[in-house]
C-alpha cells in the first residue's frame, strides 16, 4: 500500500493559527467602534436620524452574533474524522482480519489503496490526513487559516455560511459609509473622520476577499469540488505546460510525479480487479450542479449519493436555497441520507468514462495479481500531512 502526498504545508504553524483568528476578533471590535460610535452615534444618530442610526446597530450586531455564531459551530463540529478502516481483503480470503474492498475505490498505480501511517487505516477517498487535529479528515477543503481550523466535511456547511454573513456584515457597513461620508465632510469640519478611511479600506479589501472566496466556493459546490482539488487541478496544469510529452494510458508510468494529476481507480469485475488510469480532471465526484448543490445543503455534505432521484428534486433544490439564505436554519436541518457510512460514491459521468476506458482496454491487472514489466512494488511511505 502506498501513500499520496498531501497538497498542503506539511508543518502545522500553531503559533499563527492562534493568533490570526484573535487579530480577527480584535479587528472586529475596531471596525464596532469605527461603525457604531463614530458612523453611527457622532454622524447619524447626532445629525441625523435616531431610528436610522438604531437600524444600523441593530443589523451590525446581527451580523456579529450570527458570525461568532457560525465561527462556533465550525469548531464544536470540527472537521470530522474517518472511521479506522482495515486493509481490504484484496484476494477475498475471506480473512476476517481484513475488510471487503469498495467495487471501486482510489488506488496507486500497483492497484493497492492509500494507506495512512498515522492513522494505520486505509484512507478512503477525498480524506487526508491533517496534523492540526492528528487525524484523517473526510473531504478534506482546507486549513482556513482566518478561522483557525481545518475545514472539512462536517463543518463545511456553517464554514459557507459564515462566509455569507461575514460579507453581508461589510456590504451592510459600505451602504452605511457611503450615505453619510458626503454629510460628515460638508459640515466644515477638517476633512472626513480619519476613521472612516480606515473602514473604506477594510471594506474594500473584505468584500473583495470574500465574495471572491464565496464565488469560487460555489463554483466548487456545483463540480462537487475542494479547494485541494482545485489545486491539484492547477498543478497538473503547471506540470503538464513544464512536461509537455503524452504518456500512453495502456503503459503508464511505474512512478507517477505527484503533480502530474494523475489517479489510479481500482475496479472490481467479479473474479478479478482492474486499474484504470484518470486524471484530477474528469471529476471524479460530481453529479451535477443541482444534485451536488443539495448534497451540500440538504444533506450536509454527505459522502453518498442516493439513487433516489426523489431526494434530489425541484423541491429539495429550493430547500437548498432557503438553507443557504436564511440564518441558523441549517443548524436545525439534521436530515441524513441512509447508508451514509457507505464508501464515496463516483459521478454518473466518471463511471461511464471507467467503462469507456475498460472496454477499450485502456487498463490493466493490479501487481498483486499480475506482475508488469519494470514495476516494483512499492512500500508503504509515511503519508505526508497536515
Amino acid at each position: 500500500m502506498s501513500s499520496l502526498p498531501s497538497p498542503l504545508p506539511s508543518k502545522p504553524r500553531t503559533w499563527r493559527n492562534k493568533i490570526v483568528p484573535v487579530g480577527i476578533i480584535i479587528g472586529l471590535g475596531y471596525l464596532d467602534f469605527i461603525s457604531c460610535y463614530s458612523l453611527g452615534y457622532q454622524e447619524i444618530y447626532t445629525h441625523h436620524s435616531h431610528g436610522v442610526a438604531i437600524c444600523l446597530w441593530v443589523l451590525a450586531g446581527i451580523c456579529q452574533v450570527l458570525l461568532f455564531i457560525y465561527w462556533a459551530v465550525i469548531y464544536v463540529k470540527g472537521p470530522g474524522s474517518c472511521p479506522q478502516t482495515k486493509p481490504y481483503d484484496l484476494h477475498n480470503s475471506g480473512d476476517c482480519q481484513f475488510d471487503r474492498p469498495p467495487p471501486i475505490f482510489t488506488c496507486d498505480e500497483y492497484g493497492y489503496p492509500i494507506w495512512c501511517n498515522n492513522c494505520q487505516s486505509i484512507k478512503t477517498t477525498r480524506a487526508s490526513h491533517m496534523k492540526t487535529v492528528s487525524r484523517c479528515v473526510p473531504r478534506v477543503d482546507h486549513f482556513c487559516i482566518w478561522i483557525g481550523t481545518v475545514i472539512g466535511k462536517n463543518n463545511y456547511r456553517p464554514f459557507i455560511k459564515f462566509m455569507l454573513w461575514f460579507l453581508v456584515y461589510f456590504l451592510i457597513m459600505l451602504v452605511f459609509l457611503v450615505r453619510y461620508t458626503p454629510s460628515n465632510y460638508h459640515r466644515g469640519d477638517p476633512g472626513i473622520n480619519n476613521n472612516y478611511i480606515v473602514l473604506y479600506i477594510m471594506c474594500g479589501l473584505w468584500i473583495l476577499m470574500l465574495s471572491g472566496l464565496l464565488v469560487s466556493q460555489l463554483y466548487y459546490i456545483s463540480k462537487n469540488m475542494t479547494t485541494i482539488d482545485d489545486l491539484n487541478i492547477k498543478k497538473a496544469r503547471m506540470y503538464h505546460r513544464r512536461n509537455p510529452s503524452k504518456e500512453d494510458e495502456n503503459h503508464p508510468k511505474t512512478e507517477a510525479h505527484p503533480d502530474s494529476g494523475t489517479r489510479f481507480v481500482s475496479v472490481d469485475k467479479g473474479d478479478f480487479r482492474l486499474v484504470v488510469q484518470c486524471s484530477v480532471n474528469d471529476l471524479l465526484y460530481n453529479f451535477g450542479p443541482k444534485k451536488n448543490w443539495i448534497n451540500v445543503m440538504v444533506y450536509d455534505s454527505s459522502t453518498y449519493f442516493s439513487p433516489d432521484e426523489r431526494l434530489y428534486s425541484s423541491g429539495k433544490f429550493v430547500e437548498a436555497i432557503l438553507i443557504f439564505i436564511v440564518p441558523l436554519l441549517d443548524l436545525f436541518y439534521t436530515k441524513q441520507i441512509t447508508n451514509d457510512s457507505e464508501p464515496v460514491s463516483f459521478g454518473p459521468e466518471f463511471l461511464a468514462l471507467l467503462e469507456s476506458k475498460i472496454s477499450r482496454h485502456r487498463c490493466y491487472l493490479p501487481s498483486y495479481l499480475s506482475e508488469r514489466p519494470n514495476a516494483e512494488e512499492p512500500k508503504a511511505s509515511e503519508s505526508s500531512s497536515t
